[in-house]
């Protein structure tokens, strides 16, 4: 779960990257095409060129493309750790004895930590989204998804 809520992070942070740089961009150009042409008077040109810095210093500031790249970050590592449990579980675990299973699984903890302590942050909108799909898709039935009955349950 914590893999696709970083995910879903990932491309919030994108959208809001392409929205803040991209209307800047775009304004920019337009206010110095006006100017350029002396298509509209000075105080739009001067209002244009203010909102395109705004809207820049905003994306600086905000730093979406970089959120963005260490949410995805994250969450391929929240699969990975995800994909070596399953094999332990599913595969290994019955082939080794006591020692070897908690040693295994001792390594296994500290890998979840060291990922819990550098994800990044994920926008608690992200976890609402993930949480109404599998919630609707657990509504839908045989036509949508079963949740692994190992999966820890959210409480409702």
């Amino acid at each position: 779960m914590s893999g696709r809520i970083q995910f879903t992070s990932n491309h919030l942070w994108r959208v809001v990257n392409w929205a803040t740089s991209g209307a800047a961009s775009v304004l920019a150009a337009a206010t110095g095409a006006s100017a350029l042409a002396d298509l509209v008077g000075k105080v739009w040109i001067g209002v244009g060129s203010l909102l395109a810095g705004v809207l820049a210093a905003a994306a600086s500031v905000a730093a979406a493309k970089e959120r963005a790249v260490a949410a995805a970050g994250s969450a391929n590592a929240y699969i990975e750790l995800r994909d070596v449990a399953r094999q332990l579980l599913q595969v290994d675990l019955e082939h080794l004895d006591r020692a070897a299973a908690r040693k295994a699984l001792s390594e296994l903890t500290a890998r979840y930590h060291a990922v819990n302590q550098t994800a990044e942050p994920h926008l608690s909108i992200a976890r609402w989204q993930v949480h109404r799909k599998v919630r609707r898709a657990q509504l839908a039935g045989p036509r949508g998804f079963e949740l692994n009955a190992s999966w820890p349950q959210r409480p409702s």
